[in-house]
Formats: C-alpha cells, sequence, structure tokens
C-alpha cells in the first residue's frame, strides 16, 4: 500500500457541486486527507488531532471514522472515492484499508 499511487475525487457542496481530484497521490498524501477529515466525537470545530497526546491519537484513530460521507456538504468528514492505479486502471480503495496506518502517520508527522 505504501508504495502505490492513489487518486481521491473529492465532492463538496451538494447543492453547487463541485469536483475536486487528486491524482497521482501518493500513500502519505492520502493519509494526510484522511487525518484531515477524522470524525470523532472528541473534535470539535477547535480541537486538532494534530495537537493531541500520542495515547489520545491512537485512540481517537482506533475509534474514529474514516469512512466518506454520503452526502457532501456536511459539517464533519468528507464525501468522495480513493482509488489506487493498478495495470493501468483504477480500483476503488475503502477509506478502511488505511486506518491501521493513520495513528503512526500522524505521530510521525505532527509538529513536536
Amino acid at each position: 500500500m505504501k508504495k502505490d499511487t492513489y487518486s481521491i475525487f473529492k465532492v463538496y457542496d451538494y447543492k453547487g457541486g463541485e469536483l475536486s481530484a487528486i491524482v497521482n497521490a501518493t500513500f502519505d498524501d492520502v493519509m494526510e486527507m484522511l487525518a484531515e477529515n477524522i470524525k470523532h466525537s472528541e473534535l470539535e470545530y477547535s480541537e486538532d488531532i494534530w495537537d493531541m497526546s500520542n495515547d489520545d491519537i491512537t485512540r481517537v484513530c482506533t475509534e474514529c471514522d474514516v469512512e466518506a460521507e454520503l452526502y457532501a456538504g456536511g459539517d464533519e468528514g468528507w464525501c468522495g472515492e480513493i482509488y489506487r492505479h493498478k495495470n493501468r486502471n483504477l480500483k476503488q480503495v475503502s477509506p478502511s484499508k488505511f486506518k491501521p496506518h493513520l495513528a503512526e502517520y500522524i505521530i510521525n508527522n505532527k509538529e513536536q
């Protein structure tokens, strides 16, 4: 997974309909996008996962939801799909496949 290339397609504002794409994304690009969009009750608008202690990051990442929302325009999470590049094709990947790596990524990349 870590050496694969990905594309992320995200939808914003279900009424206006805006699509963004990140093509040729690295594993780290996907992890950063998921880290910024973690859904957990402890992460209110003012709380930032990057400012938590390592133990709290591990716990929140274990309990969190990283799946995409069904509808764009919500206050939490994200709406979109992740695809892995495989043999000149795109294969859809569930965000939950990245979840086991999420806490490690955040802990290793947060500012000390």
